[in-house]
């Protein structure tokens, strides 16, 4: 975890300074009558300001898929098809979903119709909702693929 976190920072200052010197370049080409107009000092770090917050915002998404690639791919790898109780798959695959239901609405709502069925069947021993819910899980996998 501190790991992790150490990288996010890293990734963080890197980027503030990369905005930074492109700025000060940008400063350095600016011509005189330009410096003394406060306006224009408003609206360049305005304007920087939405490029760094944008910058931040995208990296943070890069992080964030690739964070769910590993999370799918560990999930995907937990699935034993020799197993005679496939239910905690189901259920690890269900959480795993559920915290991205935002990015993958309709993944999360068929993996829970499979589950609904499975529940209303009583048919927890057999290995096809399992199945089915490990391809969802390898698609997820294979799209945040790097």
């Amino acid at each position: 975890m501190q790991k992790q976190i150490l990288y996010i920072i890293m990734n963080f200052t890197v980027l503030i300074g990369l905005l930074s010197s492109i700025c000060s370049i940008i400063g350095l080409f600016i011509s005189d009558k330009f410096k003394s107009n406060r306006w224009f000092y408003a609206i360049f770090i305005f304007i920087m300001t939405l490029a760094c917050g944008y910058a931040v915002h995208y990296n943070s998404e890069l992080e964030r898929v690739k964070n769910i690639h590993k999370q799918a791919n560990a999930i995907y790898e937990h699935y034993n098809p020799y197993s005679i109780n496939n239910y905690e798959f189901i259920q690890e695959s269900l959480v795993f979903l559920e915290e991205n239901k935002d990015r993958y609405y309709d993944a999360y709502t068929r993996a829970y119709q499979i589950n609904l069925e499975t529940e209303k069947s009583d048919s927890q021993y057999d290995s096809e909702p399992a199945k089915k819910i490990r391809g969802i899980i390898k698609g997820i996998a294979t799209l945040n693929k790097e």
